[in-house]
């Protein structure tokens, strides 16, 4: 990955399970978008169509632009 993307990506929002920040600085729509695109790649790469994942927030007023 270019130096100038890991920059913009902060390291902390990375967890073992998830992933989690906050919502107006640091999981901004490019960002969860980026992700999303990255991750669904990565699957669909190592394993074809067919898979199925989980995805969910909570109840906060910022969790409705991640649907």
């Amino acid at each position: 990955m270019p130096i100038a993307i890991q920059k913009m990506i902060p390291a902390q929002i990375f967890r073992e399970y998830d992933i989690r920040g906050l919502a107006a600085s640091e999981l901004t729509s490019g960002l969860c978008e980026g992700i999303g695109h990255a991750f669904g790649s990565a699957l669909l790469a190592e394993k074809g169509t067919g898979i199925k994942i989980g995805v969910s927030w909570d109840l906060r007023p910022s969790s409705e632009r991640l649907r």
